[in-house]
């Protein structure tokens, strides 16, 4: 007994530590394991059919999903299968092939501010579309894909990033991909690359799930431009050369996707705004049974002192302006924002037939008061959007509202007015006769109280079919308020309104005349508080023609409550 239990303390500490080493070689095989790529060749029908291997890192933030790939993963082809979980319990499977070179991390943008978790997998078995290597050349990017043989799932478009020297984004561009040879394929896209583009990065997608969206931009800050990638679903051309019928000549169109672009300072505030029309062209759309890719550079004619630090990009349709304003034939301001120096940038939709379109423009203290108008006549074509840069404007301005004005069916009208602190009366008018024309406004004064205590004019030249502003400087400071409007075009000379100021005194004549200049006299006949004729004059007014004038007369006499005029033939 003894002898056995000597053996056993003996045999127990090898046999311990022969399982040691086998669990920790084992264990370590693992652990490599997670951190290479190992995928095999199986041809399949449906990307369904994939199964998954290895759960990537992965995390969603501002609608990007970021997955951490393999140690191994450079200019290495990786099989990926993208999961995302949305709020309202739903779930979608994209399906991409990547080659990264220097990130570690790929990002993909997602659309939608309901996602509530991501996740991501290296598939187990390879889809049968490989990258191989990818290249470039001023103006050209070279990718060769692999297509297995026996491979029966074609991939819908590739997507190509590029990066500078210091790994910023600064380059991206698309292809669609109807169908590879088998074996090796050289894909070259025609693009203008940036000066610093330092390495290029490209990825693979199955069209598992369709949707117009903006699927990548990058900023070239050398050459001041935006690259857009976005991709365009028409339900109608899916499928469309299995259908054996004549296609729609009211589908035949090419279909608008129209991009925001807002620029930020290194504080992450909006300091400049762009846009751009993406046409996508009908016949792509066709011959990729309406899903296409595309891509395109924005231009941004900005003033030389604005140099945004980084730059995004938002998209819409038409389809969603009529949401947004309930109406089918309407033009939207879809953003605005005021910079430092002064500069207002205003981009518009225009969803009507006409294409001239009134801008107005309000300015707001830090209480909310109303102390700046501006306008703007923009030329925007049907069915685009547009952006339009106002220089000059105040940048005191706490708040700024940018208006569409829906035009009235009238010869002309008044938008809008305000009076500011220091006694300048801004005007904003339309004139929509067939002719330039002088408005003739006339301006009532307010005081505290609500009494009208002013009267004044303004000759308001405006072009035809625009709208304009005009500024009425030396409001008198006591004037609190005051009402604009305009004085009908009555041929021969007309008093159009008199008021007696009876605390200072004055009287005030608004005169027009629809004809030539005229000398014309005025009785003036004052009354005490009793009615009593104390004061009796005449006064000589010049009545200039084709114009509106607002005359001021002083009275002379302290005990004058009330006057009459009567004009002298």
């Amino acid at each position: 007994m003894k002898n056995i239990n000597v053996k056993k303390l003996i045999i127990n500490p090898i046999t311990l530590f022969l399982v040691i080493i086998f669990r920790f070689c084992f264990v370590n095989d693992i652990a490599k394991g997670e951190n290479i790529i190992q995928q095999t060749n199986t041809s399949v029908k449906n990307l369904y059919e994939l199964k998954v291997d290895k759960k990537l890192q992965c995390y969603f933030e501002k609608n990007y999903a970021y997955i951490k790939l393999p140690q191994d993963f450079s200019k290495k082809s990786i099989d990926i299968n993208l999961r995302i979980y949305r709020k309202n319990k739903t779930t979608e499977d994209y399906y991409l092939t990547l080659y990264q070179i220097n990130n570690q991390i790929f990002r993909y943008k997602i659309d939608g501010d309901n996602i509530s978790r991501v996740e991501a997998y290296i598939l187990k078995d390879a889809i049968g579309a490989s990258i191989k290597d990818v290249a470039n050349a001023p103006e050209v990017v070279f990718v060769n894909v692999y297509s297995e043989p026996k491979s029966k799932v074609n991939p819908t478009f590739l997507v190509v990033r590029g990066y500078t020297q210091d790994n910023e984004p600064c380059y991206v561009s698309s292809m669609n991909i109807r169908a590879l040879s088998k074996g090796e394929n050289n894909l070259y896209i025609r693009t203008d690359t940036p000066s610093n583009l330092a390495y290029i990065e490209a990825y693979l997608e199955y069209a598992t799930i369709k949707s117009t969206r903006v699927v990548d931009w990058a900023y070239d800050k050398i050459e001041r431009r935006v690259y857009v990638t976005a991709t365009y679903y028409e339900p109608y051309f899916e499928h469309i050369s299995q259908k054996k019928g004549i296609i729609d000549r009211n589908q035949m169109f090419d279909r608008y996707l129209y991009l925001k672009l807002n620029g930020y300072d290194l504080n992450g505030k909006v300091v400049a705004l762009s846009s751009r029309n993406m046409v996508f062209d009908i016949r792509k759309l066709i011959s990729t049974e309406g899903y296409v890719i595309d891509t395109c550079i924005a231009q941004l004619n900005l003033p030389e002192t604005v140099v945004p630090e980084k730059w995004e990009v938002e998209c819409f349709t038409r389809e969603r302006i009529k949401i947004l304003e309930n109406k089918t034939d309407s033009s939207y301001v879809v953003d605005w924002c005021l910079d430092k120096t002064g500069n207002l940038y205003i981009v518009a939709m225009n969803n009507t037939k006409k294409d001239m379109q009134f801008l107005v423009i309000r300015g707001y203290d830090d209480k909310n008061n109303k102390i700046f108008l501006s306008s703007r006549n923009v030329r925007l074509k049907p069915q685009t959007i547009d952006t339009s840069v106002i220089s000059g404007v105040p940048t005191y301005l706490k708040n700024v509202q940018v208006e569409i004005v829906q035009n009235k069916s009238m010869p002309s009208f008044i938008v809008d007015w305000c009076l500011d602190k220091q006694g300048n009366l801004y005007i904003v008018g339309i004139n929509n006769s067939e002719r330039d024309d002088n408005l003739w406004v006339k301006i009532e004064g307010y005081d505290q109280k609500g009494q009208k205590i002013w009267l004044g004019s303004r000759n308001f030249r405006v072009r035809k079919g625009t709208i304009d502003t005009c500024v009425v400087n030396n409001i008198p400071a006591y004037v609190k308020k005051v009402n604009v409007s305009i004085l009908p075009e009555q041929y021969g000379v007309k008093i159009q309104e008199k008021l007696f100021d009876r605390e200072r005194k004055k009287l005030y004549i608004i005169i027009t005349n629809f004809e030539n200049n005229k000398n014309i006299q005025i009785q003036m006949n004052g009354f005490d508080a009793n009615g009593k004729l104390v004061y009796k004059t005449v006064y000589n007014a010049i009545a200039k023609g084709n114009i509106v004038g607002a005359h001021t007369i002083n009275i002379s006499n302290g005990k004058v409550e009330r006057v009459e005029i009567n004009v002298l033939k």
